[in-house]
């Protein structure tokens, strides 16, 4: 029976897929699950660690307290920013585009809008909810 080949490397093209060589069915689907694995282990790695910072945060409009805000961006773009203060915890997940944010806040749909860098004012889509967040020397506006 003759053998197929599914992918091939060699010395001058070490990148290249692995070689699989087949002669069934059977064998064709091990081949190709060989040839992919690599790509699991690469879609399994850990994320990036948080960028951290001190922040001023105020949940619907009440007077603005010292948080700790963290950030961390995934390979698409998405952010997941957590804040902390007290024993309260915030978690906004969403992506920015031209200082507008669209995402979710503590898991409500919402929108943000950045008042300027390191200044930003969420809100569910409901309205029932704001959240407002900026760090040191950006409450009112610095580029």
């Amino acid at each position: 029976m003759p053998q197929h080949l599914l992918a091939t490397a060699t010395k001058e093209h070490p990148s290249a897929p692995c070689v699989a060589f087949v002669s069934t069915k059977r064998g064709a689907h091990t081949g190709m699950l060989a040839a992919l694995l690599p790509f699991f282990f690469v879609a399994a790695a850990p994320a990036a660690p948080p960028v951290t910072q001190a922040a001023h945060c105020s949940s619907n409009y009440t007077e603005a307290v010292a948080c700790r805000m963290s950030d961390v961006v995934a390979d698409d773009e998405t952010h997941t920013i957590e804040f902390a203060f007290g024993n309260t915890h915030v978690r906004f997940v969403g992506k920015s585009q031209t200082g507008w944010w669209s995402g979710k806040l503590d898991g409500q749909p919402a929108m943000g809008y950045e008042l300027n860098r390191g200044h930003v004012i969420f809100s569910t889509v409901d309205l029932k909810t704001t959240f407002e967040w900026w760090t040191e020397g950006n409450q009112h506006g610095r580029y």
